[in-house]
């Protein structure tokens, strides 16, 4: 006999969306400034670099950007952890440290 529960199709949560999409962000960011810049400048010497150099106020700009998208990140996932309607698995945090003791043996 088959089963009369019906589950409606759970709406993707907007706070999750963000988060993801900033995390991608800060991590291709972070990619591209710690290993592709130093990369291409050896490969290419005359290739301008893609990170503002300190001192300049483009570079005051974008750190204070990465400082503002670290803020947004850490809210967010606060919100999500708080949100019953969310899934664990879609979440960032995945799993709690008591469940860390298997890793750790």
């Amino acid at each position: 006999m088959a089963s009369t529960h019906f589950h409606p199709p759970m709406r993707k949560s907007l706070t999750l969306s963000l988060t993801w999409l900033l995390t991608g962000v800060l991590c291709a960011v972070t990619i591209e400034n710690i290993w592709l810049d130093p990369w291409l400048k050896s490969r290419i010497p005359d290739f301008p670099s893609l990170a503002p150099q300190p001192p300049s106020a483009l570079w005051i700009i974008a750190f204070a950007a990465i400082g503002i998208v670290c803020v947004v990140l850490i809210v967010g996932q606060v919100l999500l952890m708080r949100r019953a309607g969310v899934t664990r698995n879609s979440k960032i945090v995945g799993k709690s440290p008591s469940s860390w003791r298997c890793c750790f043996r």
